[in-house]
């Protein structure tokens, strides 16, 4: 969490007043365990790929509530109204979902659920973990 806050405000430096950013973290006292930097790829995404080619007033949206030993984060963000090409090499787009979904079967198989939709105007993507109560 330390990782994504810092990463967050790193990004709220560069863009100033440019960009509407809502966070909405509600975790529970009890501690709990997760896989180092796994929601990191979904943030960096939604600045790379949302906040960054926008012209207008870019927005990023996010959520991270943990109940009854679930993780559940929600992340969305503004596109910019023409998509961008992936690159000029015809590299294959989502190489980044594509590592998440397999570091996800790795460590949470059976305990995990993860969708995206890729709109013309918005992506969106929620994270469901099972999470286990951190070792004292």
């Amino acid at each position: 969490m330390e990782v994504l806050h810092d990463y967050i405000n790193l990004e709220k430096l560069r863009y100033e007043e440019r960009l509407e950013l809502n966070m909405n973290i509600h975790i529970p006292e009890t501690s709990f365990t997760i896989a180092p930097l796994l929601m990191l790829p979904l943030v960096e995404n939604a600045f790379k790929h949302g906040a960054a080619e926008t012209t207008d007033i870019p927005w990023i949206n996010i959520d991270l509530n943990v109940r009854d030993h679930t993780m559940i984060f929600k992340i969305s963000n503004s596109k910019p109204e023409q998509a961008v090409a992936d690159n000029e090499n015809g590299r294959s787009k989502g190489i980044g979902l594509l590592n998440l979904r397999q570091r996800l079967q790795l460590l949470y198989p059976a305990r995990h659920s993860f969708t995206y939709f890729d709109e013309a105007d918005c992506f969106i993507a929620e994270l469901n973990v099972q999470l286990s109560l951190k070792d004292k």
